[in-house]
């Protein structure tokens, strides 16, 4: 994600669109860090794969706390964008 905003930031500049607020990137690259939607395991018992859905939202609840943590404190302590 964060190469893509990356990219997306120095296309801005060859093509000479309008400047992206950096706070809004950074706004977007901690959003990307959130776990799965809570839909996610209710549409997977549908199709009889609920307990492999809900196994999969319980492992990306648990690491979206370091992954979010970690985007934060990038997004407030390291200039990237």
């Amino acid at each position: 994600m964060f190469l893509g905003l990356k990219s997306t930031q120095a296309m801005s500049a060859i093509f000479g669109w309008p400047e992206i607020n950096p706070a809004l990137l950074g706004a977007i690259f901690v959003l990307s860090t959130m776990p799965m939607l809570g839909l996610f395991v209710p549409l997977a018992a549908k199709y009889g794969i609920a307990e492999e859905a809900a196994s999969a939202a319980l492992s990306t609840t648990i690491l979206s706390a370091l992954t979010m943590s970690t985007a934060l404190w990038l997004t407030f302590n390291v200039a990237l964008f």
